[in-house]
């Protein structure tokens, strides 16, 4: 299996490799792990360095690729303008969702956020029906979830997609929050 990881030589690409890599031995599945981001990734076994708002070298990175892990996003706390982020979250998600169709991917999992459903009341309890927020808090939240809404409105029988929503991450290498804390 090829599995293309967007994202790959960022926080949480380097900590999902290793991961990937014990359940593929752990199940006997041969595993190649291509990373496609700004910067090389020590850790895949074939680096791909680029950018996600280029389509035409994020077509060319996925080919063969039987799934794509898409996990690059520009993460922001109201520091960086709004067009920045949806050149990056929104048209950078669409483009994969493009390239994901024109080289026949079979499946596609996307990083979004907690922060999609954000609307500023405390919420527990909560699963993937929670309502998107009539209004987001930030542009971050926006963008986050104009990409869900992308990769969740391109699944089709040619192409699952799913959109996982994990909480606020940290640990070992974390450039955001570590310093914070």
């Amino acid at each position: 299996m090829r599995m293309l990881i967007t994202g790959g030589a960022g926080f949480l690409g380097r900590h999902t490799i290793p991961e990937l890599r014990d359940l593929a031995r752990a199940r006997d599945v041969a595993l190649e792990i291509v990373s496609f981001d700004l910067l090389a990734s020590d850790l895949a076994d074939r680096t791909i360095t680029g950018d996600i708002t280029d389509a035409a070298a994020l077509r060319k990175a996925v080919q063969g690729a039987d799934v794509v892990l898409h996990m690059a996003s520009m993460i922001d706390w109201g520091t960086r303008p709004l067009g920045a982020l949806q050149r990056v979250n929104v048209l950078g998600t669409q483009n994969v969702i493009d390239a994901c169709h024109a080289e026949g991917v079979k499946g596609l999992v996307y990083t979004s956020s907690m922060d999609v459903v954000l609307d500023g009341r405390d919420h527990r309890d909560i699963d993937e029906s929670a309502p998107y927020p009539a209004r987001f808090q930030d542009a971050y939240c926006a963008t986050k979830a104009a990409a869900e809404q992308a990769v969740l409105a391109a699944n089709l029988p040619t192409l699952t997609t799913c959109a996982l929503r994990p909480c606020g991450m940290f640990g070992e290498a974390d450039p955001y929050h570590l310093d914070n804390v």
